[in-house]
């Protein structure tokens, strides 16, 4: 069967920096010149979600005691805990929903041990007002071919992958270095540009789901 979606792979650039700049910000040991509250941006689908639940779960099992919150805290009389670690997901929609949320991350990035990271899709949505909240952006990109590769390898991990006629086998031109199985995750990866981690799993999960339709009843 095709795997779950993945959610760091291709991304480990992005992920490293986000587990050493949260590991110094919850640590307290926090350089004037780092900023507390970082964008994570990206288009739908490139696994930016998975990506801080990676990261949350990474920092966790180092064994760093932390809160997580998704929400900022709505007054100053509401306790900020610390360490903490605010993930907002969907910024630009509660920056819709609620303006005044800027009021407390103002807030927050003034507490110690305090990590905020703001989830949109395109920096361009966002008000001047709000960015300047935010002294980092960290942006995750649209899989190149390899990341491709990668991707599709780990959703078709325990798929067994063949030639749909032998034309085609010839045309792949598998080798005992480079099996069937590469050759066509290789091919997938090239035809496949400008697709994110959603798209490869609707389509590996389409073709899954045509390949059993095909089998003949029993």
């Amino acid at each position: 069967a095709v795997g779950a979606q993945p959610s760091v792979v291709g991304l480990d650039t992005v992920r490293h920096q986000l587990l050493v700049w949260g590991r110094t910000v919850l640590s307290g040991a926090c350089p004037l010149h780092l900023p507390a509250a970082v964008l994570l941006s990206g288009p739908p689908g490139t696994g930016k979600t998975s990506l801080m639940q990676d990261v949350r779960e990474e920092l966790s099992a180092e064994g760093r005691h932390f809160v997580f919150r998704t929400r900022v805290p709505s007054s100053d009389t509401e306790v900020t805990p610390s360490p903490a670690l605010y993930v907002l997901d969907d910024f630009e929609l509660m920056l819709l929903g609620t303006p005044e949320i800027t009021v407390g991350i103002q807030r927050l990035v003034k507490c110690k041990q305090v990590a905020i990271v703001a989830v949109v899709q395109a920096v361009e949505s966002l008000t001047p007002e709000a960015l300047k909240l935010f002294g980092r952006t960290i942006v995750v990109k649209v899989p190149k071919e390899e990341q491709r590769y990668q991707i599709l390898d780990r959703l078709l991990h325990n798929v067994d992958l063949v030639a749909a006629d032998p034309d085609t086998h010839s045309a792949l031109q598998p080798t005992p270095e480079t099996p069937l199985r590469k050759c066509i995750l290789h091919l997938l990866a090239k035809q496949t540009v400008g697709y994110v981690g959603k798209d490869l799993l609707r389509m590996c999960r389409a073709a899954h789901v045509r390949t059993l339709r095909a089998l003949p009843e029993r």
